[in-house]
């Protein structure tokens, strides 16, 4: 399909100021904002990074019906497709909002820093089969359950950086935290802060592949847990908690938990969830590698073939709550297995994690030399 090309530059004082061309451009996000709204879906509105942040919002709430077309909110620095990001937010109570409406929507090569006092984040996206991809979201605010990304209907969020400054969560908030997704996709990203990923109901065909999760040491923030997910059915009674694939995913330097499950459904309707090649290194003598702590169910899942620090995790502490699941082929290392210590830079060969399975599986999100794959932006 062909766009409708349109342009924004806020530190743009001359030209039209209808966006037709880079000259001349939008020159206000606002005006781009109520281009697309009046005549998405098919915008492909490019956002040229200005000299300091933009103190801005968005909130696109149009009704896209025709879900055949995209509308794309692109980011550049120089040149069209150079990948820069086009910087918005502020201290205050702001926020880029994709609303139930606004389906379809791609948000690439955005730099988002809010200070955002709810738990709906400094981003968050409502409309089905919406992308939030290459771009930089911070939530400044240091109270606790405030997170970085909030979704409620499927989203693919890839190869971003996702921060946030709280220092605690409850069981329904994270950095990247929602709910619904049914063949959703978190993969790739770098997220920073007290808990990586929190997802709840409504499971089928869900990806979290690849993730670096790690403290956020910029605001002095532990990684107290990585993934937390409740499987469980949705409101009419029909399991989706299936075919579930969390894999390749470094959770490094956490204090309590590696992956929760909280809730499941029954046993025989959960089906093809797969925990594989994840790689946990604990920061603390009482953290738990897997935990279900959902008593009534415990026979849900497939793991193969993830790595622990045993220096670290107990062999008490690796399963729990699982009953007779199987968990096939645990790799077990000791020491700080990454180049200079960093989860982002890959595994080092002289570690005891290369020796012990590196030459026949990969683990984690980055991969050393030997192997081409590298996942986080």
């Amino acid at each position: 399909m062909a766009f409708d090309v349109r342009y924004c530059n806020p530190d743009l004082a001359s030209g039209d100021n209808d966006g037709s061309s880079e000259a001349n451009a939008f020159q206000s996000v606002s005006a781009a904002e109520t281009y697309i709204e009046s005549n998405g879906p098919g915008v492909h509105m490019y956002f040229k990074r200005t000299s300091s942040r933009v103190n801005a919002t968005i909130d696109l709430n149009a009704t896209f019906a025709d879900t055949t077309k995209k509308t794309i909110l692109e980011g550049y620095e120089t040149t069209i497709g150079d990948k820069g990001k086009f910087q918005i937010g502020h201290s205050g109570n702001g926020q880029i909002r994709l609303r139930s409406s606004a389906d379809g929507v791609i948000l690439r090569n955005f730099d988002v820093e809010y200070s955002r006092s709810d738990t709906n984040g400094c981003v968050y996206s409502q409309g089905m089969t919406n992308v939030i991809e290459n771009c930089k979201v911070h939530n400044l605010n240091t109270t606790a359950d405030r997170g970085a990304i909030r979704y409620t209907q499927d989203c693919t969020i890839i190869n971003c950086e996702v921060s946030a400054a709280a220092p605690s969560y409850g069981s329904t908030t994270a950095v990247i935290f929602g709910s619904n997704l049914r063949g959703g996709i978190i993969c790739y990203n770098l997220i920073k802060g007290a808990k990586g990923i929190e997802n709840s109901n409504r499971f089928f065909g869900f990806s979290c592949i690849g993730n670096v999760i790690m403290p956020n040491t910029a605001d002095s923030v532990d990684l107290d847990m990585g993934i937390q997910m409740t499987l469980a059915q949705e409101s009419s009674g029909a399991s989706e908690t299936r075919n579930v694939l969390i894999a390749g995913n470094t959770i490094f330097n956490f204090q309590t938990t590696g992956i929760e499950i909280t809730e499941q459904t029954n046993d025989t309707d959960a089906y093809g969830n797969m925990f594989t090649q994840n790689l946990f290194f604990a920061g603390d003598s009482s953290a738990k590698g897997f935990l279900n702590s959902d008593s009534t169910n415990t026979a849900i899942s497939c793991f193969s073939n993830n790595a622990m620090n045993s220096d670290v995790i107990s062999s008490s502490n690796r399963f729990n709550g699982f009953g007779d699941t199987p968990t096939d082929h645990v790799v077990l290392y000791t020491g700080n297995p990454f180049v200079d210590n960093d989860p982002t830079k890959g595994i080092d060969r002289n570690s005891s994690l290369y020796k012990a399975g590196f030459f026949t599986s990969n683990f984690g999100a980055v991969q050393n030399e030997d192997f081409e794959f590298v996942s986080v932006s």
